[in-house]
């Protein structure tokens, strides 16, 4: 944010609002304006959009600036969630070509499960798990 120059975060603003009018109003061009205008020397100190979220915070304008933070919690959030659930879908189909769709739905979904939980999954104990699995199958068998 801090390299961009007031017109282009006008210009930025302007669209963010012409895109999404239910979330954000005219507002958000002054509030982009008068905060970086405000801030300008911190915020060229910030790495990052949560730096300058942790800013806003510290320095008590979140309700100020208010449509510029949630601006900022929504840049800062939704790259994770995107890219987390890109990840589930690349391991399903993964998982989908290597078995060729010759296996159940529920085993599907446990394969999914796996994968997508690895590195919970590789601290299970599999002998304790394999040893539980075959008391439960020879007292079914009894």
């Amino acid at each position: 944010m801090s390299q961009l120059k007031s017109p282009q975060l006008e210009t930025v603003a302007e669209a963010i609002v012409e895109e999404y009018p239910t979330d954000f109003t005219e507002e958000l061009v002054s509030e982009f304006r008068s905060f970086v205008n405000e801030f300008r020397k911190e915020i060229a100190e910030r790495q990052s959009v949560t730096d300058v979220i942790r800013l806003m915070l510290e320095s008590r304008v979140s309700s100020s600036f208010s449509q510029v933070y949630k601006l900022l919690i929504l840049f800062a959030t939704i790259p994770v969630t995107v890219a987390t659930a890109e990840r589930s879908f690349s391991k399903l189909k993964l998982i989908e070509t290597y078995l060729r769709f010759k296996i159940s739905q529920e085993r599907l979904s446990g394969l999914a499960i796996l994968s997508i939980e690895n590195k919970e999954a590789k601290v299970v104990d599999k002998n304790e798990l394999i040893h539980r699995f075959a008391n439960a199958n020879a007292r079914r068998k009894e």
